[in-house]
């Protein structure tokens, strides 16, 4: 599967779908001296303690990059850390960083999208 903007969109969705609230927000950018021009988020949400950002930074003729950043997820959370690929499976989608190419294995990991329930605050 190629990554695209549209494919990102996809794996929003499918968070979406399985419970997550999605505020999806554009902005465009001007910054002299930087062909970044544009930046599409989606902030997904579940409950008090699951949150993540997905972005995709727009070149002018450049390739897309993509980004993930966990705001929080139980105790953990890492700052923007560029994705290399993601893959949308029926149950889970699948986020993998920092691809060795030679043997493909990359650091990666899984949010579920089946049986997902929000926590009740406590």
């Amino acid at each position: 599967m190629e990554m695209t903007p549209a494919y990102l969109e996809v794996a929003a969705q499918a968070l979406r779908e399985a419970g997550f609230e999605c505020e999806s927000t554009s902005v465009g950018v001007d910054e002299p001296g930087s062909s970044l021009e544009e930046i599409t988020r989606f902030s997904l949400r579940l409950g008090l303690d699951r949150h993540l950002v997905l972005e995709t930074l727009h070149y002018g003729d450049q390739p897309h990059r993509y980004m993930l950043s966990l705001e929080a997820w139980g105790g953990l959370s890492f700052t923007p850390f560029p994705l290399d690929s993601w893959k949308v499976w029926p149950d889970r989608i699948e986020f993998k960083f920092s691809v060795e190419p030679r043997s493909g294995l990359g650091l990666s990991f899984f949010v579920r999208t089946k049986g997902l329930s929000s926590p009740s605050p406590s």
